[in-house]
């Protein structure tokens, strides 16, 4: 950030299959009022969501497919 303040992110990266199909895709989660992202204890790799709500554990395959799917519906 141009100020000098530090943000906290977490990127999924997901590679097309087979390689060389397409470009990788990148969603990215970032820290902001109410919602949270790894940045040490007590919360765990992977872990995003919001402070009073859902969350998400990026290393759960069901997760990641979710967000797959999304996406592709997106285009």
């Amino acid at each position: 950030m141009a100020d000098g303040s530090r943000c906290c992110h977490e990127t999924l990266t997901l590679h097309p299959q087979p390689a060389g199909t397409g470009g990788p895709l990148r969603i990215v989660f970032t820290e902001g009022p109410d919602r949270y992202v790894p940045g040490g204890a007590p919360l765990g790799s992977g872990d995003v969501g919001y402070v009073r709500g859902a969350s998400l554990n990026l290393h759960e395959p069901g997760a990641v497919r979710a967000l797959l799917d999304v996406a592709l519906a997106r285009g």
